[in-house]
């Protein structure tokens, strides 16, 4: 007995345009034509839906508009996954407005793309390019150290080539963690002002491109309410800190 066959995908080889039909592309720098190729968006074409896949594993893509006109009547509905149904909307489009550059996040790198032209609009209709970029590359060697007047100094590796910006996440008190602040490209250090509620500050920091983010950098604890360092998983930075076993002022702990 056999299964059924999983859906299929096509593998575009050389530099032929790919022109919007109902498929599935594995591709890299591809031209992505509408139905009509070189010649007018066709009023005959209502409803079509094409997925495109990276060629490599922790590849996403990335697509580029150059030309966009597709009458007020249609519109392009762009999603950041394999599936036009329960997948996250990027953006829909209409008339002349360009739309930005678009890049998939979620987990295989895939987008698909859903023309609707119910009423046969007939226009000029678009030119894209479709690339592969490899996944962002995560800030490493996070340090976080307790400066005077109520300051934390964070600093890390910038392993990234091509991140649009930084994200800083802090947790208070062992709690959630929450988005504290984005900084520019290239950014290395960053410094934190000490919330008068907290006892310990957790931090970890995150490459940014377009609306794609690498791993987290390992986590670094800060321990604001004491002097003292009690024992238990965690990185801590700083200086002048008395170092406990997890018991603390009692005694050591069997558990």
């Amino acid at each position: 007995l056999k299964s059924f066959y999983s859906d299929t995908a096509q593998f575009e080889i050389g530099n032929v345009p790919i022109v919007m039909k109902d498929t599935t592309v594995i591709a890299c720098d591809k031209v992505f034509l509408d139905p009509g190729g070189i010649d007018l968006l066709p009023g005959n074409v209502q409803y079509s839906l094409i997925t495109f896949k990276p060629l490599l594993p922790n590849q996403s893509l990335r697509l580029e508009f150059s030309k966009f006109k597709i009458g007020a009547q249609a519109s392009l509905t762009i999603y950041d996954g394999s599936s036009n149904y329960g997948t996250p909307v990027i953006g829909v489009y209409t008339d002349a407005n360009l739309p930005p550059v678009v890049e998939s996040s979620n987990a295989d790198g895939s987008l698909s793309v859903y023309l609707q032209n119910y009423y046969g609009s007939r226009d000029s209709g678009w030119v894209a390019h479709l690339t592969c970029i490899q996944g962002v590359t995560k800030p490493t060697n996070l340090v976080a150290i307790k400066m005077p007047n109520s300051k934390v100094k964070l600093s890390w590796s910038d392993n990234s080539e091509d991140e649009t910006s930084y994200i800083v996440e802090r947790s208070l008190n062992s709690q959630a963690f929450l988005l504290y602040s984005e900084l520019p490209s290239n950014t290395v250090e960053f410094v934190d002002t000490l919330p008068g509620t907290a006892s310990s500050l957790t931090y970890r920091v995150a490459a940014k491109r377009l609306n794609k983010v690498s791993k987290y950098s390992d986590s670094m604890n800060v321990s604001i309410a004491s002097d003292t360092i009690v024992m238990r998983n965690g990185s801590f930075a700083g200086c002048g800190f008395t170092f406990m076993d997890p018991g603390g002022l009692d005694q050591y702990p069997t558990n």
